[in-house]
């Protein structure tokens, strides 16, 4: 199954909302363990450990 067609399947199946918060924000968010990294639920996609790394030291 083409990448496409199945973001498109599974945009038809998850709810989602929309929150705008900064990076500063969502760090303060994880500091304070309001932030849950790893939920019980299994995302589609993922980031990879590189690319995380990479996120994380852009601040």
């Amino acid at each position: 199954m083409a990448l496409k067609l199945e973001i498109e399947q599974a945009r038809k199946t998850v709810k989602t909302d929309r929150l705008q918060l900064s990076v500063g924000e969502i760090i303060s968010m994880y500091e304070n363990e309001e932030l849950n990294i790893q939920p019980e639920f299994q995302r589609l996609f993922r980031w990879s450990n590189e690319k995380r790394l990479i996120l994380l030291n852009l601040y």
